[in-house]
Order: C-alpha cells, then sequence, then structure tokens
C-alpha cells in the first residue's frame, strides 16, 4: 500500500511526492502550492491554490513513478478540494477564494473543457469549500454535493452529460460554516463537519434530513478551535474530527442508525492538522504547521489512538490518499 502527499513546500523544493509502506519516497515533484491531490486510477490530480490563480495537474503511473500529461488554468482562487469519477472520468473541484465549483472531462490523459457554476447571492462573500461524488447511483446522473463555508449551504446538484443541474440547496445555520463531508460506506448517512461552530451534523441520505447536531469539543471548553476535517474508520464503527488550533482528534462511535456518540479525544502529535485518511488501523495526519505526516495506530476495540507508529517531514502538507 503507497500513499501521495501533496504541500505547500514551504521548508523544501518537493511539493508532491509518493512514499511506499515503510514511508521511503519512491518519486517527487515541483509544482506550485499544491493543496490538495485525489485518485484518478492509473492517474492521480493535484491542484495549483493561490488566491489569484488555480489550475489542475494529471499525473499517469510510470514504472516506480509517475509522468505529469496535462496541466490546465482554471477560473478561480484557491482551489482547495478535488474528486474524480471513474464512472464518467469526470473531475470536479471546489475554489474557496472565488466561490465557484466546476468539472472538467479527462480521457487519455488530457483534460477537457471546463463548465462552472458560481455560488454567489449578490455581493454576499461565498467561499466553496469541498465536493463529493454519491457513488452508489445506477442511473444515469451522477449526484455532487458541495459546501459553502460563508454561505451555510449544503448543496446537491445532479451530473448528466457534462453539466451540472442543481437539484437542492439546504440552508444551515447561519454562521457555522460548513466546510468537509463523507457518506457512510452504505450512503445512508452523510456526515458534513463545521469550521466555526465545531460541530458533526449528521443527515438521512433518502432526504437529507438533519438527524444530529453533535459538538467536536468536550462539555466546558473554552478557546479558539476550528475544524478541517472528518474520517470514517475502515469498519465505520468510529468517525474522527480534526480540531485545528485546539489540536486534537475528536473520536466518535457510530451506532447502528447512523448517529454519533462522543467518545474523548486525543492530543495531536503536531501543530494545525489539515487533512487526515485512514488506512486498516493507521490514521495519517498532516500536520500544517509542523511540516510533518504522523501515522498513528488506531485501537480497533475503543477507536482511540495506542501510540505514533512514524512521522515523515515534509514541506507544509495539505493532501494525502492511498492507493493499492
Amino acid at each position: 500500500m503507497s500513499y501521495i502527499i501533496s504541500g505547500y513546500g514551504r521548508t523544501c523544493d518537493t511539493s508532491v511526492a509518493l512514499f511506499d509502506d515503510e514511508h521511503r519516497m519512491l518519486w517527487s515533484d515541483s509544482i506550485e502550492s499544491p493543496g490538495f491531490v485525489c485518485d484518478g486510477g492509473n492517474y492521480f490530480f493535484a491542484v495549483t491554490e493561490t488566491k489569484t490563480h488555480a489550475a489542475l495537474h494529471a499525473y499517469r503511473k510510470v514504472g516506480n513513478g509517475y509522468t505529469r500529461t496535462d496541466k490546465i488554468p482554471i477560473d478561480g482562487g484557491l482551489l482547495c478540494h478535488i474528486s474524480f469519477s471513474p464512472k464518467t472520468n469526470l473531475l470536479f473541484g471546489a475554489c474557496y477564494w472565488t466561490g465557484n465549483i466546476f468539472l472538467v472531462p479527462f480521457n487519455n490523459g488530457e483534460f477537457g473543457k471546463v463548465r462552472y457554476i458560481w455560488q454567489k447571492r449578490d455581493a454576499e462573500l461565498t467561499r466553496a469549500h469541498c465536493v463529493l461524488l454519491r457513488q452508489d447511483v445506477t442511473d444515469a446522473d451522477l449526484e455532487l454535493l458541495t459546501t459553502n463555508i460563508a454561505l451555510d449551504m449544503l448543496y446537491i446538484y445532479s451530473v448528466r452529460d457534462g453539466h451540472m443541474v442543481q437539484k437542492r440547496g439546504i440552508q444551515l445555520k447561519r454562521g457555522i460554516g460548513p466546510r468537509h463531508i463523507i457518506f457512510s460506506s452504505d450512503y445512508t448517512r452523510l456526515y458534513l463537519v463545521t469550521e466555526y461552530s465545531n460541530q458533526v451534523l449528521v443527515f438521512d441520505t433518502a432526504d437529507y434530513t438533519l438527524l444530529q447536531q453533535i459538538s467536536t469539543l468536550p462539555a466546558g471548553f473554552v478557546g479558539l478551535s476550528n475544524c478541517s476535517t472528518l474520517c470514517l474508520s475502515a469498519d465505520g464503527r468510529y468517525l474522527y474530527t480534526a480540531n485545528r488550533f485546539h489540536d486534537t482528534i475528536t473520536v466518535f462511535s457510530v451506532e447502528e442508525n447512523g448517529c454519533l456518540v462522543y467518545r474523548d479525544e486525543f492530543p495531536c502529535h503536531g501543530k494545525n492538522p489539515r487533512h487526515m485518511v485512514i488506512h486498516e488501523d493507521t490514521l495519517a495526519i498532516c500536520y500544517l504547521d509542523s511540516d510533518a505526516v504522523s501515522f498513528v495506530n488506531l485501537n480497533p476495540e475503543t477507536g482511540m489512538e495506542d501510540e505514533e507508529l512514524d512521522r515523515i517531514n515534509f514541506g507544509t502538507p495539505a493532501g494525502i490518499f492511498y492507493f493499492d
């Protein structure tokens, strides 16, 4: 099992790299501000994330490394999140600074024409952040969910024939800052973490009814915390949230009905946990302000951390994914 990390490269020239399961770097490249990466099978995709300009990069697997096959500019600022659909060969993205989302076809190593939707309400501040594909759709449509932190909205789009059409917009409580979303493995529940109110919202995906709101912080907490991301354990029994600035990882148990019970939190091994992923019983956490990625062993019975297994140095790490 290998993994790819991307980061802003503050302390080194390398900004995207491939590692093996023993944390040895096998391949690397230097591109501008790749704040996020995603898997594309024999390819992977990286972003350029700046306020003034954005770009997409495509890399193809070649031997023990990768070669870049295409790069295109994106109309937007702070391109912070992307997701790829192998079913339709479409890549989706969200630009935080300019509040727009987009899709672009990808075939034979090259990007096609980009199509945009701008999530704006007159002169309101708008901050698109996450793009999540619903992979259990069986008909010709593909369902895309996005969050907008400043508008406090959850958007649901239908994707057909290379076009996005809004199906629904769910207005959430103002000021909570919906940031990142994931589905349960059976797609019956959607979990949304908020940046400003430090909560997880649980939705029934049959009609996106809100089932639960629960804090990521312990009772009586006073101080600064802004959640960044969340992920589920491999068996779906535990959900984890990263609490930036408070620098803790919160552990929830997942009940049979998909709702959450707060269990506990464990301290981070670095500052500003930006993105994290789970492979088997190992949680990998990118610590943006510590220039390191930490790998911790999770106890399958309690969901809590047992120990830090390893850590690697990497300049301002922000994105990571595992692949076979």
